[in-house]
C-alpha cells in the first residue's frame, strides 16, 4: 500500500482540547489522506474498534491525528517512556524508506507517549522526555471517541533519522491500534502483517509513504 502525506498551511496548529469531545475531524486535516486500521490479524476477542489517522506535513514538521471510537478505555500510564501499549494505545511507525532506522510513537488518551528509534524490536532507544519543540493534545472521552494529536519536529526527524521534510520524499511505516492490558485485548494494524503472534515491531510489512507538496 502507499500513502500519500500532503502539504498542510505553514504554522498549522493543534486543534484537540482535553475539555472537548472529539466529533468530527477538523477541517484543514479533513482534506487529508485516512488511514484505517482495519485489519486485525490476531483477534481472538472479536473487539475490533473502529480506528483512523491523518498525516500531513509543513517545513516545521510531521502532523499526525489518531482516533478510535471505544466504548471504554484504559489510561494508566503516566511514565514517558513506559509501557504505553497496555492502555489503550494508538501508535505510529515511521522511518526513511532507504534507512534502517524508524521510530515508534505510541499515545494513550491521556497524551503520555512512548518514543523510540532503532532498527528492530531489540534494538531501540527510548525517550524519557518529549523531544524540543514537540506539542502534543489529546480529546475527552465520553464513551464514543478518542483522538491524540501531535506534531514531531522536523529537526528531531532529520537528526533521528535522516527524514527530510520535503516535495517527494519516500517514507515507509504503519498505524496501529491496541490496547494489550484491556478489557478486551486488540491489535489493528493498517498495512497487513503476517507473523504467528502480535508484534508491531516488522518493518518487512512497513507500507509505503510519500510526501508531496501540493496543498491538502
Amino acid at each position: 500500500m502507499l500513502y500519500t502525506i500532503h502539504a498542510l498551511p505553514e504554522k498549522t496548529g493543534l486543534f484537540l482540547h482535553i475539555d472537548t469531545e472529539f466529533t468530527d475531524v477538523p477541517v484543514h486535516m479533513s482534506l487529508l489522506e485516512e488511514l484505517s486500521m482495519n485489519c486485525f490479524p490476531w483477534d481472538t476477542t472479536h473487539y475490533c474498534p473502529e480506528s483512523h489517522a491523518r498525516i500531513g506535513w509543513t517545513h516545521d514538521g510531521l502532523h499526525v491525528l489518531m482516533y478510535s471510537r471505544e466504548p471504554r478505555i484504559r489510561a494508566e500510564e503516566k511514565r514517558i517512556g513506559g509501557e504505553v501499549y497496555k492502555d489503550s494505545c494508538l501508535e505510529f511507525f515511521i522511518g526513511k524508506a532507504d534507512q534502517p532506522i524508524y521510530f515508534n510513537f505510541e499515545c494513550n488518551p491521556i497524551g503520555v507517549m512512548h518514543i523510540g528509534m532503532g532498527t528492530s524490536r531489540e534494538d531501540r532507544r527510548v525517550l524519557d522526555a518529549y523531544p524540543a519543540g514537540m506539542r502534543v493534545a489529546t480529546s475527552l472521552h465520553r464513551g464514543a471517541w478518542w483522538a491524540v494529536e501531535y506534531v514531531l519536529p522536523a529537526d528531531f526527524l532529520w537528526n533521528e533519522g535522516k527524514i527530510t521534510l520535503k516535495d517527494g520524499v519516500k517514507l515507509r511505516g504503519n498505524v496501529y491500534k491496541c490496547g494489550d492490558a484491556s478489557a478486551s485485548p486488540h491489535y489493528g494494524v493498517w498495512n497487513p502483517i503476517v507473523w504467528p503472534k502480535p508484534d508491531f515491531h516488522r518493518p518487512e510489512f512497513f507500507g509505503g509513504m510519500i510526501l508531496k507538496e501540493n496543498k491538502a
